[in-house]
């Protein structure tokens, strides 16, 4: 999961310089990737582990992973219901 996922964009940034900005704008843009919602939430969870232990190592002050938002699980678009006319023309008769 670091390797795949959390080097190439966090890997050359000192920890000071990763803020809720940085980690916000970094699960903003998995929105358009193919991963679907767990995965995301798997990065994230993983992301927040490892700012976590650098908090309790007293290297950062704030967990910048903490509270972050993900996008939204991605849905596929549902057919919304319809009625042809000719059924609502025999609708219409059968309430008459």
């Amino acid at each position: 999961m670091i390797e795949n996922y959390l080097m190439k964009p966090f890997g050359d940034l000192c920890l000071k310089d990763i803020s809720v900005l940085t980690v916000d704008r970094y699960f903003a843009g998995m929105a358009k990737t193919k991963l679907d919602y767990e995965s995301v939430d798997k990065i994230r969870d993983v992301l927040s582990s490892v700012l976590g232990s650098a908090v309790r190592y007293g290297l950062l002050l704030k967990n910048p992973a903490e509270n972050v938002r993900l996008p939204r699980p991605k849905v596929g678009k549902k057919e919304k219901p319809w009625i042809t006319q000719p059924s609502f023309d025999a609708l219409l008769r059968l309430s008459t």
